[in-house]
């Protein structure tokens, strides 16, 4: 019997997977770094201790657009985020990059006042012409920077990496991000979730670009695969990840993503 509404969900999921021959992420095997340890705002948990996440989710935007002041906005996003817990999420992703608005001494106060463990990204999603401008080596160098030491002079570091690209193609930008946010995880092991455009099968040139890197399966996930109904797409992606054991290049898997 299936004691949650969790175990179900994975579960199905897992049963979808196999009825098609695809491995699930758990059964990759592979040779680079895999942190048993996350960072959160508050410091280091065990990947054990996450509990149910929701690992595609922006915690400062979305709250301080209607409000006037930090105060409101903090009071606003602990709120929603204590009745997150109370609903039984234990862990939020938060995929906001330095250029959309990161603010990681506001997710620190709300993560510490509601209860909810918070993730922070290091990546990029928008192009200032600050960014856009920096090669993918230093664009490597800041991401991993931010994971291995922190963010700004914070001390808060980056638990996963954010990536995009926003159509079918992958402009210039976005493959010097893409490039880069694989080589940051493959010296870190943090792993890299994207934005991608399922409506217009984007994660398929993202997938090109991690595969062609070197990048684990295991440490990737196509962001809002969840957007489009395309099953032979989102098929198509998971098959991709399966052939990790068949080949010594690093390859994607995605499923959708549970809300």
């Amino acid at each position: 019997m299936t004691s949650t509404r969790r175990d179900f969900l994975l579960q199905t999921a897992a049963g979808a997977l196999a009825a098609t021959g695809i491995s699930t992420i758990a059964e990759a095997t592979t040779n680079q770094r895999t942190p048993r340890v996350v960072q959160t705002v508050l410091g280091p948990v065990d990947a054990s201790k996450l509990g149910f996440t929701l690992t595609h989710e922006h915690v400062v935007p979305g709250s301080r657009k209607i409000f006037s002041s930090r105060e409101s906005s903090v009071a606003d996003a602990i709120d929603k985020l204590k009745a997150a817990r109370d609903a039984g999420i234990n862990t939020v992703v938060d995929l906001t990059p330095s250029e959309a608005g990161r603010d990681v001494r506001f997710v620190e106060e709300v993560s510490r006042r509601s209860g909810v463990q918070i993730v922070v990204c290091t990546g990029q999603r928008l192009f200032t012409p600050e960014l856009s401008e920096r090669t993918t080596e230093e664009l490597t160098e800041f991401f991993t920077r931010e994971i291995e030491q922190g963010i700004e002079d914070t001390g808060i570091k980056a638990g996963v990496i954010k990536a995009a690209s926003l159509s079918k193609s992958v402009t210039a930008n976005e493959e010097r991000v893409l490039r880069a946010a694989a080589r940051a995880c493959k010296a870190t092991g943090v792993a890299i979730e994207t934005h991608s455009n399922s409506h217009l099968r984007g994660g398929e040139k993202q997938a090109d670009i991690f595969e062609a890197e070197g990048v684990s399966p295991a440490r990737v996930s196509i962001g809002h695969s969840d957007d489009t109904d395309d099953v032979d797409y989102l098929i198509d992606l998971a098959k991709r990840g399966n052939q990790t054991n068949k080949s010594k290049t690093g390859v994607i898997s995605s499923t959708k993503r549970i809300p």
